[in-house]
């Protein structure tokens, strides 16, 4: 028979001892309250405090419960995650340099259909009348006026984002 050792798992610090450490962090700053804290089950997982300044709540605060140190808060976190998903995503679609070598291609492709848009255009024989949607006409002339209008407009915006997006 094999009696193995029941191993010790760490003690979190006492809750009065977390909001002192939040409270010299906040020494600053007078009016600072704290409003909430989340102590974890899970022995990896943060203690969560919530200060309050007057009727707002501040962002956050991750705090490690076994040392009290303060790891970070839910402003910078979520704004360091979202901004970098945002910039994979523009840039290389989520999916490194194959990614990244899509959305040139792609940019290059729009750039080159809007300049056809524009050279095949059909308001270039009477500049004046390809401007004009005429409303009382058949819905497949209405259709086609609202769309000769609204791609003249746009394909140069479209020719210069796609030129951008490309280089």
């Amino acid at each position: 028979m094999i009696i193995s050792n029941p191993v010790r798992r760490k003690r979190s610090l006492p809750v009065e001892v977390i909001l002192n450490q939040v409270k010299t962090a906040y020494a600053n700053q007078p009016g600072v309250t704290i409003d909430r804290i989340y102590m974890s089950a899970k022995p990896n997982a943060p203690a969560i405090v919530v200060p309050r300044k007057q009727e707002s709540d501040l962002a956050e605060l991750y705090i490690n419960p076994y040392t009290g140190v303060v790891i970070g808060n839910s402003q910078e976190i979520f704004s360091e995650k979202f901004f970098s998903v945002v910039y994979e995503l523009h840039y290389a679609l989520l999916l490194g340099k194959t990614g990244y070598a899509i959305a040139g291609i792609a940019a290059l492709l729009m750039c080159i259909l809007s300049i056809t848009g524009i050279l095949l255009w059909p308001g270039w024989r009477k500049l004046l009348n390809g401007f004009k949607i005429k409303l009382d006409a058949h819905p497949k002339g209405v259709n086609f006026d609202i769309h000769k209008v609204a791609g003249i407009v746009t394909a140069i915006f479209i020719a210069l984002t796609g030129f951008t997006g490309f280089c």
